[in-house]
Order: structure tokens, then C-alpha cells, then sequence
């Protein structure tokens, strides 16, 4: 004979409703805090990759005036080649012997001459944003080691 307090014990193997939203609760407030810093955590590698980019490319353009031929890709008869074509992810640059990984920045090197000496002392190199997360995002770099945009 089935008494009420097999009964009580039975139904006590459950989960009540106040439990079942109180759970769901906490794990909708765990999910408001985690989402968004997974994505500043996504921008953050992201911008990593377009900063790695950018001292890289830089690397190879000093190199290349410290072997003494100053001109690189359009440039000819030692003239500077001024702004140069936009690189993206996977294009390489010519005389730079360089390849640019990654697809979420576009970059753009502008090589002078400021006093005419057919020397291309002056380079800046901007990454511009081209895709989500960095979409419209700047970072550039010169030749004097001045950063600017959004370097953090």
C-alpha cells in the first residue's frame, strides 16, 4: 500500500519550476558577463595580428634602406615610389620578399623623399580595418617609430 509519504518522496526526485528559472537565470547573467568579453577578446587578437603586420612590413622596409637600394616594388631609378598599392591578407610584397597574413586589415605604405636627395627616408604604413571586428580602425607606424590609432 502506497502511503503519502511515498509519494511525497517520489515527486521530491524532481526539480521544481522556482528551481528550473532560478538556474536558467544564473546562466543568462554568466552568459551577459562572458559574451562581450569574448568579443573584445576576438578585437584584441585581432588587432594583434594587424600590429604584428605593420612592425613586420616596417622591419622589411628598414632593412631594405639599410642595404643602400631605397626604392621597393613601383619605384625606379632610385626615385621613391611614393604611396604604394594596398596589400591585403596573403598578397606579397614585391621587393620586400614579405607575405601579409590575415584578412581583417588592408595596408598601405607611403614611402618620400623630403629632401630630395633620391632617398626615401620617410615611410608610414597604415592598416585599415576592413572586416569586422576592426571595420574602419587605423593603426599606423613611421619611420621614427611613432605609432598612432588604436594600438592597445
Amino acid at each position: 500500500m502506497k502511503t503519502s509519504i511515498d509519494r511525497a518522496r517520489r515527486g521530491a526526485a524532481g526539480f521544481t519550476l522556482v528551481e528550473l528559472l532560478v538556474v536558467v537565470t544564473i546562466l543568462g547573467l554568466l552568459a551577459m558577463i562572458a559574451v562581450p568579453q569574448l568579443f573584445r577578446t576576438r578585437e584584441k587578437g585581432v588587432r594583434k595580428e594587424g600590429m604584428t603586420n605593420v612592425m613586420n612590413i616596417a622591419g622589411a622596409l628598414e632593412r631594405r634602406f639599410a642595404d643602400g637600394n631605397f626604392s621597393y616594388t613601383t619605384g625606379t631609378g632610385g626615385t621613391c615610389p611614393g604611396t604604394s598599392s594596398s596589400y591585403t591578407g596573403g598578397t606579397t610584397i614585391g621587393d620586400l620578399n614579405m607575405a601579409v597574413q590575415g584578412t581583417y586589415y588592408t595596408y598601405t605604405i607611403a614611402v618620400t623623399d623630403p629632401n630630395g636627395d633620391n632617398l626615401c627616408e620617410n615611410f608610414t604604413i597604415t592598416a585599415t580595418g576592413a572586416v569586422a571586428p576592426v571595420v574602419g580602425q587605423t593603426i599606423t607606424y613611421n619611420q621614427a617609430g611613432v605609432k598612432g590609432g588604436t594600438w592597445q
